[in-house]
């Protein structure tokens, strides 16, 4: 007992000795752990507003075949003063008629907000997989998207990307219709004909049928028009 007493008393000593000591340790160590937390929260904070653009080739919407060049802001916030230019074969790229390179008067996009997208028709699906003017050659060659745009808080950002038309190798009904396309191609289509019977309908009125039982074919005859002189 006697020996618990007198180790408790010499802890206590030592405390006592070192307190100042051991309070600017524990000080210390909360100080570097906020400037760490600090650090952290401000680094999300930077990755949270940062916007990231993505470019990529994607069939046409629409069905028809072709490949539209897709540039996506798949970050948060918005990407200002957007260019892109392309790193490629010029011989290659027109021997497979494609419809979007570079071009000197492009002057940069004023924002690609979040989430948006910007679409270009690029080329034709089976031209660009090498049957051009009915002659088979190779798929288009890889090539890269190199892209620079600037943040709300003014920061530069440069990405580069490498697009290669063989990722569609293999890839069966890739160009079908979405529902809402066909949807709306279909009252499209039913507005036409509508349209078509609205104008031809004039030619039918006041026709009255004369048809009798031993005829072959419809009969039908003009009817006077309401107010006509008899």
């Amino acid at each position: 007992m006697d020996y618990l007493l007198s180790s408790l008393q010499y802890l206590a000593q030592l405390f006592d000795t070192y307190a100042n000591l051991i309070g600017a340790a524990s000080t210390f160590a909360i100080a570097l752990l906020t400037v760490f937390l600090w650090a952290e929260n401000r680094r999300m904070r930077k990755a949270g507003a940062a916007p990231e653009v993505v470019a990529y080739l994607t069939p046409h919407p629409d069905g028809h075949g072709g490949i539209q060049f897709v540039l996506a802001n798949v970050g948060r916030g918005p990407a200002y003063g957007l260019t892109f230019e392309f790193i490629y074969d010029e011989k290659d790229f027109a021997s497979h008629a494609v419809m979007l390179v570079n071009d000197k008067e492009r002057t940069p996009l004023t924002v690609l907000p979040q989430d948006e997208k910007l679409a270009s028709l690029f080329g034709i699906s089976f031209e660009l997989y090498g049957g051009v003017k009915g002659e088979k050659t190779a798929p288009l060659k890889p090539f890269k998207v190199l892209m620079r745009y600037s943040d709300s808080a003014g920061r530069k950002w440069k990405r580069e990307r490498t697009i290669d038309i063989r990722q569609f190798a293999g890839l069966r009904g890739i160009f079908d219709k979405s529902h809402g396309r066909q949807i709306a191609h279909s009252l499209e289509a039913v507005e036409k004909h509508l349209a078509t019977i609205a104008r031809q309908s004039n030619r039918f009125v006041g026709f009255v049928d004369t048809t009798e039982i031993a005829d072959a074919f419809a009969q039908k005859a003009k009817g006077k028009e309401p107010g006509a002189a008899e």
